[in-house]
């Protein structure tokens, strides 16, 4: 068994804010454990570590983060527990495990559901990367059951016994503590949705089901809090929609749960996803919540409108409902669903998770390296 004491070492590609990228941070703040980051990024960032200590490979690109990283990680080739969160490094940390320079226990948790999400080369470099560094890994974190379903499904050469069930953690007490330090941020009314502009999180389809509501009630507004690729696309669909003034583009903001405290209806508009921390976070501080079924394990959630994905008819009519109806007899419920997500207790059922396994059920090496660098990293 390995044990428990072993020091928890997080890699992450950047310190860019989004939902991976916090969890991983969650984590290493409740675990007091180092953050090592493949790039530095300069805007949309993670708030500082306030428990944990960071360090930067690169401040130029992914691919020179990737290049030295394995210099990075030489102190930490024996005696941790090392935490990461993307298809491509965890592959790649599993490849360093199977050649034997690293001989710390890799972890990983899976940030999407990438069987169905992805098509072609891109789906193909995936399946690539799982099956050459994936057999080494000590353990596989999903988020929920479908995505633990689809993982095994589709790397039968893994066993499911690796494979686990996690959920997202989510720190309460600072979400409910952030949203305090600011006042309602508009003298308007506001519909709030939030995430990175890319295809995937719906926003297209949310502005298209938010114009036949505001023509009904002028008075409010759409306001989308993130940055990314598709703000051009979604400002000439806003012009061409006649929504200018009606639908915000906020771009990224610091202290998002402000927004989500004071908004008439918080709405995850995603196509898919893993699991939307947004949506959460979202249910942490407002019960007039609508979700499209974008991830597994959203139609338990109570209390909250769920509907079809890519149905823009369905959203529309639920948020209609959403903004009719008095839901405050409902934070009961939600703060109940959110209570297990401690971060602390995430790491606690991890470690436990981690002791349980028996030893690793798959050969080490795929060369025979591992003593000759045992030698040379002395």
């Amino acid at each position: 068994m390995l044990p428990v004491s072993k020091p928890l070492l997080i890699v992450s590609l950047s310190n860019r804010a989004g939902g991976a990228e916090q969890c991983l941070q969650m984590i290493a703040n409740a675990a007091c454990a180092k953050q090592l980051f493949l790039l530095k990024a300069e805007v949309n960032i993670l708030s500082k570590s306030v428990h944990s200590e960071s360090d930067f490979i690169s401040k130029k690109s992914l691919i020179f983060g990737y290049i030295f990283l394995i210099c990075k990680l030489v102190k930490y080739r024996k005696g941790y527990v090392i935490l990461s969160s993307a298809v491509y490094l965890n592959a790649y940390l599993g490849f360093l495990k199977r050649i034997g320079f690293l001989r710390s226990e890799v972890v990983v948790r899976e940030s999407t559901t990438v069987f169905s999400r992805f098509k072609g080369l891109k789906k193909l470099s995936y399946v690539l990367a799982y099956k050459l560094g994936y057999p080494a890994i000590k353990l596989i974190i999903c988020q929920t059951e479908f995505m633990r379903a689809q993982f095994v499904k589709y790397n039968s050469f893994i066993p499911a016994s690796k494979v686990i069930i996690l959920a997202n953690p989510m720190n309460l007490k600072a979400i409910k503590g952030d949203a305090l330090k600011g006042e309602m941020p508009f003298n308007f009314e506001f519909i709030c949705a939030a995430g990175r502009l890319i295809p995937i999180k719906g926003f297209s389809l949310l502005i298209n089901a938010f114009k036949p509501i505001v023509e009904k009630r002028k008075d409010l507004k759409l306001v989308i809090l993130g940055e990314g690729p598709e703000r051009d696309n979604l400002q000439k669909q806003i012009h061409q929609l006649g929504l200018e003034g009606s639908v915000i583009l906020m771009g990224h903001v610091a202290n998002p749960y402000v927004y989500f405290k004071y908004a008439k209806v918080c709405v995850t508009s995603s196509i898919e996803e893993g699991f939307p921390n947004t949506l959460l976070q979202m249910m942490a501080l407002n019960t007039s919540v609508v979700s499209t079924l974008c991830a597994g394990g959203i139609a338990d959630i109570p209390s909250i409108l769920k509907v079809e994905t890519g149905n823009i008819y369905a959203l529309q009519s639920a948020i209609s409902t959403c903004l009719e109806m008095q839901k405050s007899q409902d934070r009961r419920l939600l703060d109940r669903y959110l209570a297990g997500r401690d971060p602390q207790n995430f790491v606690n059922q991890l470690m436990k998770q981690i002791g349980n396994l028996k030893k690793d059920l798959y050969t080490p090496s795929i060369f025979p390296l591992k003593n000759t660098l045992d030698k040379v990293f002395k």
